[in-house]
């Protein structure tokens, strides 16, 4: 392409962009429109150096320079405002030789800025050669008076041979792809036709297919973008074009002044709520969150902990106060290991005292077995002035029940408590009497063992008497072992009643020699003529006189 065209291009751009950003020339000051700044109270205008200003302008050198020389700043009535120059005004800004009357620098307005036969096409504001106006295709033009490597490029629907040839970047030559898809990066080699680029694939290398259907050189970091295909970088972030993909969110990439690269958010923000999993976080002014970055910073006592903000220290983390640790236990500035007995109820304990005694209403000596966990019977510890005993088993049959599941008490095994215990106690009815088939009764001599004739202790409903001795001969006849009865001493129970019988043979024969049959009289006296009883093979008669 030649340089006029080259000019043509850069000139053009240089015209929608001027367009594009609402140059106009301002008759009359509109206040609204005027930037006034972040700062002061001022109400007689612009400060020029954006600062707001109590007094105004009073010449338009104190007012902000534009940024075109096609634009001049102007100060009416202490108000700072801009106007563009008229057309044909000399300037240099963007290549441009004269001022079009918009604002914009472009390469001409008339025939008189263009050099040897070039023309100027105004619609375009640049110089071409005469035969790009003469209303014929001729010289290299791919249709009429646009096109080739002279003259502006064409609009769509109209013939090209590359894309250089169209308005639009896309050059369709029916085959497909960029260029019509055979000539590549270079453009077609056949003849095609300019339309409307249908996706990024249409356009050369370093372009990308706008909103409008229009091939585009592919942005610089900083410029507004709605994808990443539209970035030199590949990087859209924040609606900027970015140098970086910019992910975290404690950084961005359209700060104010550093648009374009990603810059951390300010120390103690956090605009884009990234550091809401800790109540109170926020961003280090380094990228990420304070409390989450691997270093003490802010209000922290140790590394990403304490301070108010952060979670709680760990152990031999630093520390201002209890709040300030995990266990609760600050000493000397340094956060303790969560232990038992120290005070602070810790995750999975039920009581802490902080004190080291295992017989309180807390176990809490550690070195000695204890859980902190509320004593109760059966834990191992004898807590003093409740318990007796307490040997940490689930047993009521030992020495010491605590089996409290079943009873168990942890006091010491005793005869009525209700636990036979093995090996000392037969039963163990659990009450105060002597009288059932358990004597328990310690207090009057119970022992827990089953009941017995010759224990001593009358059952009832089963025995008369029980003296608790073993003699047959008395008023009890108790001697199991020789056929004591526990029954009240009678003539003809087998016993010989000391004092009260002279025999008693068991029977209840009157005729033989112990008369014992007393419901028939007999005395358990040994039989004797006269005793009104006649024994078989002595006597032949007994009237019972005399």
């Amino acid at each position: 392409m030649s340089l006029s065209r080259h000019f043509f291009t850069l000139s053009f751009l240089s015209l929608v962009v001027a367009a594009s950003g609402g140059c106009e020339i301002i008759a009359a000051v509109d206040r609204d429109k005027i930037p006034t700044g972040e700062g002061g109270t001022g109400t007689g205008g612009i400060d020029p150096t954006g600062g707001g200003g109590s007094g105004g302008c009073a010449t338009a050198d104190e007012c902000p320079a534009p940024t075109t020389d096609c634009i001049e700043a102007t100060c009416t009535a202490n108000v700072c405002g801009q106007q563009n120059l008229s057309s044909g005004t000399t300037c240099t800004s963007d290549g441009g030789n004269v001022c079009d009357g918009n604002g914009a620098c472009v390469e001409c307005v008339d025939d008189n800025q263009c050099t040897g036969t070039d023309v100027c096409d105004v619609p375009n504001n640049t110089c071409v050669p005469a035969p790009c106006l003469n209303l014929m295709q001729d010289g290299t033009e791919t249709d009429v008076d646009c096109g080739g490597d002279d003259c502006a490029p064409c609009a769509n629907n109209l013939g090209c041979l590359d894309f250089d040839d169209c308005e639009s970047g896309f050059c369709d030559d029916g085959a497909g792809g960029a260029g019509g898809g055979t000539g590549g990066a270079g453009g077609a080699t056949t003849g095609g036709t300019c339309a409307p680029c249908g996706g990024d694939g249409d356009c050369q290398n370093n372009q990308f297919c706008d909103p409008n259907s229009v091939c585009t050189g592919q942005l610089v970091d900083g410029d507004a973008c709605n994808g990443a295909n539209e970035c030199q970088s590949g990087e859209c972030v924040d609606g900027l074009c970015c140098d970086t993909a910019c992910t975290g969110g404690c950084e961005a990439c359209n700060l104010t002044g550093t648009e374009g690269t990603c810059t951390p958010h300010p120390d103690n923000s956090d605009p884009e709520n990234a550091c809401t999993a800790i109540t109170g976080d926020s961003c280090n002014g380094a990228g990420a969150c304070e409390c989450t970055d691997g270093m003490m910073n802010g209000n922290e006592t140790g590394t990403d902990c304490g301070g108010g903000t952060c979670n709680a220290c760990g152990a031999n983390q630093g520390c201002n106060g209890p709040s300030d640790c995990i266990s609760g236990v600050c000493t000397g500035g340094v956060c303790a290991a969560p232990t038992c007995g120290d005070g602070v109820m810790q995750a999975g304990e039920g009581c802490d005292d902080g004190n080291q005694n295992n017989n309180d209403a807390c176990p809490d000596d550690p070195n000695n077995g204890g859980t902190c966990q509320p004593a109760s019977c059966g834990d191992g510890f004898v807590q003093t002035g409740v318990e007796q005993c307490d040997d940490g088993n689930s047993t009521n049959t030992d020495a010491c029940p605590d089996d409290t599941a079943n009873g168990g008490t942890c006091q010491n095994a005793a005869c009525g408590d209700g636990f036979v215990q093995t090996g000392v106690e037969q039963c163990d009815d659990g009450n105060s009497t002597n009288t059932d088939a358990c004597p328990d009764d310690t207090a009057n001599g119970g022992t827990c063992q089953n009941a017995a004739c010759g224990d001593g202790f009358v059952q009832t409903g089963v025995e008369q008497c029980d003296d608790g001795n073993s003699t047959n001969t008395d008023a009890c006849p108790d001697d199991t072992a020789n056929g004591g009865t526990c029954q009240n001493a009678a003539c003809g129970d087998g016993f010989v009643q000391t004092g009260v019988e002279q025999c008693d043979d068991g029977n209840s024969t009157n005729t033989d020699a112990c008369p014992d049959d007393t419901a028939n009289g007999g005395t358990c006296q040994n039989a004797a003529c006269g005793d009104g009883f006649v024994q078989t093979g002595v006597e032949q008669c007994d009237d019972g006189n005399s």
